[in-house]
């Protein structure tokens, strides 16, 4: 196969078979590959440059990339699924991949595009697919634009009095004062966003906005506020509504629900700039976790003169889909410029209400954060973390023996327990984490290992359903008004009765036969668990580190856990999850503050 790192023109042939053997080996995918060849195919491009660009800004997307990263690519092996180099294929050197794109007609080139064409090459290194280049560009100008817009009708001497009744006055040792300034950040202006780790208060300060918010309306003669309380997910929407007391001022939905998706096409929304949210404040929780296109989606559908405040903990998991949008937006302070229309709308919380300083959960999620693995080691290692358990597997203990008498004591009083509200409430102070989906340590091998470690114990009989199974929904069914991510409990409805599932919140509960898709959660990944928290966690980590077992995953799924933490997994594991961030190619970031 000719060297496609030198900038001559491939013939069609040596194009598609580069392209095959990049899918056969697991770089691409199908639809990489079928993309690359369609849009040289209709373009009449033949440059094997183009086409490996166009396959990679492809692949880009589909690991969660807003772009290609040319240059981290340029003149490098290829990496295919088992983590080796693909023989006889490097990627091309960058000049000449960078100068055959922008001479390609498939390919819109500099900053100020506004492409008619698929692909779009920036600062000669990011190459787009156009959508999501379009997306980047349409939430960057409405981010902007609502930061540097003015607020009107505030009264600031009433919100100054306000802000000392409800978070006491300001001097001396004040673990409010981050609240305080947040709460202020938010009333006077139309972009807020508030980030910090878990417990330090982030809901706490949207119920006393909207007190501030209810305050100002109320004295100034002015209906009350309407409140749109918006989350990634179903379990996550109703977590806030319960925390920040919804009401008819305050309604709480998923993104999705709240933008209303098109019945023939769940990607197109009914709720856009030209029909925008019924909401004068639009407060999104969880926002790590919303990807690029449904970011730029949202912020076009909040009214011009409505507040938008986005929470969440930018050191979490990003979103699955493209993008590290919280990440970008509010990126560690010492890489903000303390100038520029977002500099005065972003803080972060830096007191933890839920960990002290002494808390080994609080101390190690810190040191995770940070990438401080000696120091997460050495914290495990001693004693001062009280509340953290190491367990390193050996040779000699099979996982099982190791996870049997945990589980039968996390989950027992949940299957013990009477009546569906407090087994539910039971079975919510326990959970089992994990990174993978697949293999003994992963979502499919863990629940397994749990259900004959309980049924073992007589628990529940050997069957599908039984008493005290715990399913997860995987699809939103409007209709049952059940979300992805809701978990429920198999139990008997009566006695001799059959098995209904049970929901928290839901005054009725389904039969199983009339269930969206779910799955058993016993186990889930630290991905499905954001959003939640647990008084006791048990992080079982697979046996070799894998790509998806980041210092991101790690501390999502360490930080799940309120008062005990359980943590099983080798120390060479543990370090190179701690070395390992998520780093996602994207222009977010410059766009919204610079170089």
């Amino acid at each position: 196969m000719p060297d496609l790192s030198e900038p001559s023109r491939a013939s069609c042939a040596v194009k598609v078979a580069a392209l095959d053997l990049l899918r056969q080996a697991g770089v691409l995918s199908g639809l990489d590959q079928h993309l690359a060849l369609a849009l040289c195919s209709l373009g009449g491009e033949t440059a094997g440059e183009v086409a490996l660009g166009a396959a990679a800004a492809s692949r880009a997307v589909g690991q969660g990339h807003v772009c290609a990263d040319l240059a981290l690519l340029a003149g490098g092996p290829a990496l295919a699924a088992d983590g080796e180099a693909v023989p006889g294929f490097r990627w091309p050197a960058l000049e000449g991949w960078r100068a055959a794109l922008s001479a390609s007609p498939l390919v819109a080139v500099g900053p100020e595009a506004r492409p008619a064409r698929p692909l779009v090459l920036q600062a000669g290194r990011r190459l787009y697919l156009a959508r999501y280049f379009g997306y980047q560009q349409r939430l960057a100008e409405a981010l902007l634009e609502r930061a540097a817009a003015p607020v009107e009708d505030l009264d600031a001497d009433l919100l100054s009095r306000g802000l000392e009744r409800l978070f006491g006055p300001t001097g001396g040792v004040d673990p409010q004062a981050d609240q305080r300034r947040a709460a202020r950040l938010a009333l006077e202006h139309r972009l807020a966003v508030i980030c910090g780790g878990p417990g330090t208060g982030k809901t706490t300060i949207v119920v006393k906005l909207i007190e501030l918010l209810q305050e100002q309306a109320r004295l100034a003669d002015r209906p009350a506020p309407r409140v749109q309380l918006l989350a990634p997910t179903g379990k996550a929407a109703a977590r806030l509504a319960e925390v920040v007391g919804a009401d008819a001022a305050a309604r709480a939905a998923t993104i999705h629900r709240a933008l209303e998706p098109d019945f023939f096409s769940p990607t197109r929304f009914r709720r856009h700039a030209g029909r925008p949210l019924a909401a004068d404040v639009v407060v999104v929780d969880e926002a790590s976790m919303v990807d690029l296109a449904l970011m730029a989606k949202l912020v076009e559908a909040v009214p011009e003169r409505a507040r938008l405040i986005l929470l969440g903990d930018r050191d979490q998991l990003a979103s699955v889909e493209a993008g590290a949008i919280l990440a970008d937006i509010c990126p560690p302070a010492q890489q903000r410029p303390a100038a520029g229309a977002m500099a005065g709308c972003v803080l972060e919380l830096g007191h933890s209400f839920r960990f002290g300083a002494d808390s080994g959960i609080g101390r190690l999620a810190r040191a995770i954060g940070a990438g401080e693995a000696e120091v997460a080691l050495e914290l495990l290692r001693g004693e001062s973390a009280a509340e953290v358990d190491w367990v390193e597997p050996d040779d000699s203990h099979r996982l099982g023996e190791l996870l049997t008498p945990l589980v039968r004591e996390g989950y027992g009083p949940a299957l013990a327990g009477d009546g569906p509200d407090r087994q539910l409430v039971a079975f919510d102070a326990f959970r089992v984490l994990c990174a993978l989906r697949a293999g003994p340590a992963g979502v499919e091998g863990l629940n397994a290992l749990v259900e004959r470690a309980l049924r073992a114990e007589g628990l529940f009989p050997d069957r599908v359903w039984y008493p005290g199974r715990p399913v997860m929904v995987t699809r939103n069914d409007y209709g049952l008004g059940l979300f992805n991510g809701d978990v429920g409990m198999a139990l008997p409805a009566g006695p001799g009765a059959g098995l209904q599932v049970y929901f928290p919140g839901r005054e009725r509960p389904v039969a199983p036969a009339r269930l969206p898709p779910c799955e058993t959660v016993f186990a889930l990944t630290a991905h499905k668990s954001q959003g939640s928290e647990f008084d006791q966690v048990l992080v079982v980590l697979p046996p070799r580190p894998a790509p998806v077992l980041t210092r991101e995953l790690l501390y999502t799924a360490v930080t799940r856990a309120r008062r005990r933490l359980t943590l099983v997994g080798s120390e060479a594991v543990l370090r190179a999850a701690i070395a390992s961030p998520v780093q996602r190619a994207s222009g977010l970031r410059e766009l919204l503050w610079g170089e």
